[in-house]
């Protein structure tokens, strides 16, 4: 049942409102070094020295990353991974758009139909309630204005998460190089590695157990395939940005998504692992294949190495890394409770219950 709408809004398609369009070609190894912006559909990719658009412009993944919207507050530059919407295909003021594209939740339009790509004629059947221009403005200068508590506190959240590499490096040197000379073995040989069996559209909002896939963002489900602790690694990704995730309990995770179990916690730390499979997430982008998405595959995983360190100095290092963890979780925690009530706040200013 559609919501009452406050006077002066009406229920339209989108695609009555705006165009999407494809972005360009434009691959690594022709981009030129400059001040614009190259987007992908997971964010920004790179540069270049000349831009596609003309005026501030919304980008959608249209392959990878489907569904995701991104914002850029000048001309720019969305590959062909992408559409993008500027000035000249809405006459809506174009930062309300971006952020009713960001309500619509799109990435569920290629689960849905079993596609791997956003088609651009089924968003465009897609429902959404139009307020007048000068409302319009209203509901972006209160969602602009949440919007940058909401990236000071990544901000923040960065800078803690850069402790933890230079407390192992200070503890264990650099594992990638093995500056510190350790006898290696590989995760292949101290851990079990499996996949979660799920679909991404398994998630629901009111789920009770965390669910795993190859976002930033965990999710929620009813059901659980896996009572036990483990760390996470996201097997594909559009840009080749990788996670390593850390949970203890009742969970479930996507098809994707490699779940990695210690063999012999008697050997080895989970915190220590973890910490090691996230230093080497740069070389894993390097290896991984794929053209619009980038993967992962099970002999990557197996091959990374892990230094022979006494469990005692792992303990050691666990030990300190819980006491930040603590902190940082509180503080992971105040920002996803500020990013859920943005994400109340984006609905009820798309919707009118807030003006």
């Amino acid at each position: 049942m559609s919501p009452q709408l406050p006077t002066g809004w009406k229920f339209v398609k989108l695609g009555d409102i705006c165009e999407f369009v494809y972005g360009n070609s434009l691959p690594e190894k022709v981009r030129i070094q400059g001040p614009v912006k190259v987007f992908g559909s997971n964010g920004q990719v790179g540069s270049h020295n000349a831009p596609l658009t003309s005026s501030a412009t919304i980008i959608i993944g249209r392959k990878g990353s489907v569904g995701e919207v991104t914002y850029s507050g000048e001309a720019c530059f969305p590959i062909d991974t992408t559409y993008y919407v500027t000035k000249e295909q809405t006459q809506q003021n174009i930062r309300w758009l971006y952020y009713a594209l960001k309500s619509l939740n799109m990435s569920k339009l290629s689960l849905m139909v079993g596609v791997p790509g956003l088609n651009r004629n089924d968003a465009y059947k897609l429902k959404v309630a139009l307020p007048p221009l000068d409302t319009q403005h209203k509901i972006v200068n209160i969602l602009d204005e949440a919007d940058s508590l909401r990236k000071l506190r990544k901000q923040a959240d960065d800078k803690t998460k850069e402790l933890i590499p230079a407390l192992f490096d200070e503890m264990f040197g650099d594992v990638v190089t093995n500056s510190k000379g350790y006898k290696v073995t590989t995760l292949g040989e101290i851990c079990n590695i499996t996949t979660g069996k799920l679909n991404a559209n398994a998630a629901s909002a009111n789920g009770v157990y965390p669910f795993f896939t190859c976002s930033k963002e965990v999710y929620k489900i009813n059901t659980y395939s896996f009572d036990c602790e483990a760390m996470l690694l996201s097997g594909n990704n559009a840009s080749g940005d990788f996670d390593v995730k850390y949970y203890k309990g009742k969970f479930d995770a996507y098809q994707r998504t490699y779940v990695i179990t210690i063999k012999n916690t008697g050997l080895y730390n989970y915190q220590f692992i973890r910490t090691i499979m996230n230093n080497n997430l740069f070389k894993l982008k390097q290896s991984s294949i794929g053209g619009l998405t980038k993967y992962l595959t099970l002999p990557m995983i197996t091959s990374v190495k892990i230094p022979e360190v006494p469990i005692e100095i792992q303990n050691s290092f666990g030990e300190l890394l819980e006491s930040y963890s603590d902190a940082y979780h509180i503080q992971l925690t105040s920002s996803c409770k500020l990013e859920d009530l943005f994400n109340s706040l984006l609905e009820k200013c798309m919707t009118g219950q807030i003006l």
